[in-house]
């Protein structure tokens, strides 16, 4: 996702990707869209999830600078300027109050965030060039993800290999482990 060229205020997106086909007569009734990749897709079919849908929550904001905040902004002790961060704080909710909304659209218990993007700027009013908006946009992308088993597989591999000789050590604790 990045700026079009031609305009910057839109955004552009690219989807790169490979169409996989279960092997089998269990798979998903709708196809998904998903930013995980191979490894990541892997270790969460492992851990009992699958991927239900890619989302988007999109959200800007525009608050034109007035009097209050100009004495906030020029003030001589450093101090927070109010209707800047309310600005930010109701575009972030705006974002995921989105993406919460799509997550229960596509039927999903949770989401995995692949990115959270947040720009703050001033621009010049078209009516009066000597007066201030700021305008804030919060992007959010991820996975929506359902629970399809209620626990979760055990790991196949080992993902730590000590390799000095702490590693009967480990097996014993990962035996005790596998016992309880």
């Amino acid at each position: 996702m990045a700026p079009f060229p031609a305009a910057s205020h839109c955004l552009e997106f690219k989807v790169i990707g490979t169409a996989v086909r279960a092997a089998g007569g269990v798979r998903p009734h709708h196809p998904f869209t998903s930013h995980l990749d191979g490894a990541g897709f892997a270790k969460l079919l492992t851990a009992g999830w699958v991927p239900v849908g890619l989302l988007v929550g999109m959200s800007v904001g525009v608050r034109h600078d007035d009097y209050r905040t100009g004495l906030q902004r020029y003030s001589w002790s450093n101090q927070e300027v109010a209707g800047w961060s309310e600005l930010v704080g109701r575009v972030r909710a705006d974002a995921r109050t989105q993406v919460r909304q799509q997550v229960a659209k596509l039927g999903g218990d949770g989401m995995i965030l692949a990115d959270n993007t947040l720009r703050v700027w001033e621009e010049h009013c078209l009516n009066n060039d000597k007066q201030t908006d700021h305008v804030t946009e919060n992007v959010l992308y991820g996975t929506a993800v359902a629970r399809f088993a209620t626990a979760p597989a055990r790991p196949r591999t080992l993902t730590v290999m000590p390799l000095n000789g702490d590693g009967d050590r480990l097996r014993r604790r990962l035996a005790r482990a596998a016992r309880r």
